[in-house]
């Protein structure tokens, strides 16, 4: 989970960190979190890595919030937006931009909280696996993912197009992020349940051919949360 916050006043941008920063952990333990005091190095250094989650101050130097808010969502579609002001004047223009919510100035603690909640209730934001590659931040579409095995230190992550990324993380350390679909057949080893092709006893047999050894401990578990998970999607509509 991408953050950032763009705010130039120092002491509100100081506030509003210290705030976010406390919220974040809590909600997204693997976040990443920026902070920029200007329209101009936010977008420079966004360009590459767009974020999910965007704190703006409206009344920005040169770019106001609403300008910086349009471009940072023509990066990411997708992005929540939350505006932080001293005055409601230009609520009715961040629903041009679809913004979260509007958040005026201090920000207080509770409002960030229900923030942050109103992002995850309007976007599926668990479905993007956010990991640390290097000195870049990766958010990997778990769609797209077929399987992620530990590796001592290291985690790979297979993805559906035969990619392998190897990164320096455990898998403990993101197991929050994981969504439904992703089910642990045995310690170390995390799969995508529609990779599957079928559990029967003992063995996943993943649509690649694979086959892989469910924890003995936990197989009837497993098996289960395989059903059930057909089940749901069978009801959905067809697979």
């Amino acid at each position: 989970m991408f953050i950032i916050l763009c705010e130039d006043n120092a002491e509100d941008r100081e506030n509003a960190a210290r705030l976010i920063e406390e919220v974040a952990n809590g909600i997204f333990p693997d976040h990443c979190f920026q902070v920029f005091e200007d329209a101009e190095s936010c977008l420079k250094a966004i360009r590459k890595q767009p974020p999910d989650i965007a704190f703006i101050d409206i009344f920005l130097k040169e770019k106001n919030g609403i300008e910086l808010a349009e471009a940072v969502r023509k990066l990411n579609p997708e992005v929540a937006i939350i505006f932080l002001t001293m005055s409601n004047e230009f609520a009715s223009e961040s629903y041009r931009v679809r913004a979260v919510d509007y958040i005026l100035k201090p920000a207080e603690q509770r409002l960030v909280v229900e923030a942050l909640r109103q992002c995850i209730r309007q976007q599926d934001m668990v479905t993007a696996l956010t990991i640390r590659q290097r000195q870049e931040t990766l958010r990997i579409d778990q769609q797209k993912i077929e399987k992620l095995e530990s590796q001592g230190n290291y985690l790979l992550i297979y993805m559906d197009s035969g990619e392998v990324i190897r990164t320096r993380c455990q898998l403990k350390k993101i197991q929050e992020q994981l969504s439904a679909e992703m089910l642990m057949l045995r310690r170390g080893v995390v799969v995508n349940m529609d990779a599957i092709q079928t559990i029967k006893n003992g063995t996943c047999r993943m649509k690649s051919g694979e086959e892989i050894m469910l924890s003995r401990q936990h197989a009837k578990e497993i098996r289960g949360k395989y059903y059930d998970y057909q089940y749901h999607q069978v009801q959905k509509g067809p697979l």
